[in-house]
């Protein structure tokens, strides 16, 4: 059943180097939404089928992500199209400029990752609770009619999700399943730590002239509620104070080691020509 669900589709490529590529899924993914839009198609009580609601790309990580919502069919639809331009600009090497010496130039501190195309989290979307918001909502038709069955919700997610992955494993790609696109509901941070090297990896830097499976690999799946990441940078006199100040941050806000339910965070290096001390997570 058609559900309303939101998407978060990343990559690794984020620097300047592969601008044209990171455009041409922009691109992409706002044309088929259009089309989505213009075409006659499973539709959830006239709500908008899918949009590009942001697209981001971190240089100093190398890695982008766009981020969708709408109907569950449409999403799937739109993250299809983005896996398959990604995997076949990768296949052709079409992903990094020839002359990348301004990428060059940039930072090259690593982002934890499974594969180019890296992670695809399909997720439900809930109902607003404020009045005014839901108003609004309903005025520009992304407000369905009906009520939500959180249940139908999560299987719709799960359903998208699979069918993303396999179109990715019938491009030669490896998927890990996570959430309920898996068959034991495996979170993604399990994931990630039992069946990947996440937790161990670079950047992808020294995969580019050599083969290497970890490339084509990727975390495909839904969690039981919707999931935003958020970065905070902190900037120090020293390295050593500031991945200090990081580290203690994170597990206070982190839940495994007592903080707040739902949150996962990571300590990670950040660098720029600016401020190369400073660290993120």
């Amino acid at each position: 059943m058609n559900q309303l669900v939101g998407c978060n589709f990343y990559v690794s490529a984020g620097r300047v180097g592969s601008s044209k590529f990171l455009v041409s899924l922009l691109l992409a993914a706002q044309v088929e939404c259009h089309h989505l839009r213009m075409e006659s198609g499973p539709k959830l009580d006239g709500i908008v089928p899918a949009v590009l609601v942001h697209a981001f790309a971190d240089s100093s990580y190398d890695r982008s992500s766009f981020h969708l919502a709408g109907t569950s069919w449409a999403v799937q639809q739109v993250t299809t199209t983005l896996a398959n331009l990604a995997i076949t600009a990768l296949k052709e090497q079409q992903v990094y400029e020839e002359d990348d010496s301004n990428s060059k130039m940039q930072s090259t501190t690593a982002h934890p990752h499974v594969g180019f195309v890296d992670h695809v989290s399909i997720m439900p979307l809930m109902l607003p609770t404020t009045a005014s918001v839901a108003t609004f909502l309903s005025k520009h038709d992304f407000y369905p009619k009906h009520a939500i069955d959180p249940q139908q919700q999560q299987h719709a997610c799960g359903e998208a999700a699979k069918n993303v992955g396999k179109h990715m494993s019938e491009m030669g790609w490896k998927i890990h399943y996570y959430g309920s696109a898996s068959s034991d509901n495996a979170s993604l941070a399990h994931v990630r730590k039992e069946r990947t090297n996440f937790f161990k990896s670079g950047g992808l830097d020294e995969a580019c002239s050599t083969p290497n499976i970890a490339r084509t690999t990727s975390c495909v799946g839904s969690p039981l509620n919707f999931v935003e990441n958020f970065n905070i940078r902190l900037s120090a006199s020293d390295t050593a104070s500031g991945k200090k100040a990081a580290t203690s941050l994170c597990r206070a806000l982190r839940e495994r080691d007592g903080g707040l339910q739902g949150v996962e965070g990571l300590t990670l290096p950040h660098s720029s020509s600016s401020s190369p001390e400073s660290l993120s997570w």
